[in-house]
């Protein structure tokens, strides 16, 4: 074997065919790592994000609609098997320093004419940190203090949506869950938001 021929067997052998293959083994990472992360049991997202409740731990008042309630006054617990989600509800909270998801003051009762409902909440493990995970099928329920409590299904999921454009999916029936993915108070402008549509189960 001449000396040319060693030369391109080096260069074949010793660098074309390990950068070939390291091209290889990075594409496969790039389509196969994420099915596979998403594949792996989520038993301690789920562990995390679930909170015991305590109705100690909140100052309860009745209430017949929620045009009574004040800021913070507690109004239910909302929860999901399917979603690891499990966080106390708290009247017109969303800019209060508190690990509570907020329903909106838009909000109607759905035991008057099936009224609907928006909760919103910060990406913690006490309120909506799991609800990224959300999928079609998936179900909701809100249980309120001194009523029944309401289960939804998972019907619609966007992204990035603003306060109003989130509201367009406000209807009878329907909670709309919205997950705080960006502040930019200091900006002068409104979160973006992450938003869950659910229809009530019949």
């Amino acid at each position: 074997m001449n000396l040319k021929n060693i030369k391109d067997n080096f260069i074949m052998f010793g660098l074309v065919v390990p950068l070939v293959f390291s091209l290889i083994v990075v594409i496969i990472a790039y389509f196969a790592v994420p099915p596979f992360i998403e594949w792996l049991p989520n038993n301690k997202d789920k562990t995390q994000a679930i909170v015991e409740f305590d109705r100690n731990d909140y100052y309860l008042v009745n209430y017949d609609s929620f045009s009574e309630l004040r800021l913070n006054n507690f109004v239910g617990w909302l929860s999901s098997d399917d979603l690891g989600l499990g966080c106390a509800v708290t009247y017109d909270s969303e800019k209060e320093p508190v690990n509570v998801a907020s329903l909106s003051a838009l909000s109607k009762e759905p035991w008057i004419n099936n009224g609907g409902i928006i909760v919103t909440g910060k990406n913690t493990d006490k309120v909506f940190r799991n609800l990224h995970k959300a999928k079609i099928g998936d179900q909701v329920t809100i249980s309120f203090n001194g009523h029944e409590a309401y289960t939804y299904e998972v019907v619609e999921i966007t992204n990035k949506e603003n306060r109003e454009e989130s509201y367009r999916h406000f209807n009878n029936d329907t909670l709309v869950m919205c997950m705080q993915i960006n502040d930019f108070r200091n900006l002068k402008e409104d979160y973006l938001y992450k938003v869950v549509v659910a229809k009530l189960v019949r």
